[in-house]
Parts: C-alpha cells; structure tokens; sequence
C-alpha cells in the first residue's frame, strides 16, 4: 500500500508541475486583459486540486476497503 500511495503522490506532483508549466506558458504568450487574471488562477489551480481530492478519495476509499471488507489474515 506505501508504494501505491507513493506513487500516487509522485504522478500527482508531475502532473500538476507539469500543467502548471502550460498554464504560465500560455499567460505569458497571450495577452492579459484586465479581466481575466482569475481565469489564469483556477485554470492553474482547479485541476491539480481536484486531482488531489480524487486521489485522497481514492486512497481512503481502498484503506477502508482493506481494513473492513478484506478477510483478516
């Protein structure tokens, strides 16, 4: 189970690394109008939060799995 959720953590960690890069490469290559920094902000933000959340879910949802439904050795 450590090694699942350490992978888990280090493919959340790229991932996000890695869409933050495209989101401050496409800000810097389009023009910023007054009215949409805040898009930049939860289009960075957003999707590696909700990754984590699902991932946290996921994680729960099999420990609980394992302690309760899994036969007791």
């Amino acid at each position: 189970m450590r090694t699942a959720a350490q992978t888990a953590v280090w493919t959340w960690i790229i991932l996000s690394v890695g869409w933050l890069a495209i989101v401050a490469w496409v800000a810097m290559m389009e023009p910023l109008d007054d009215s949409v920094p805040w898009v930049y902000a939860m289009t960075a933000l957003v999707p590696p939060g909700s990754l984590l959340a699902v991932g946290a879910a996921l994680v729960w949802t099999a420990r609980a799995f394992h302690r309760y439904i899994s036969p007791a050795a």
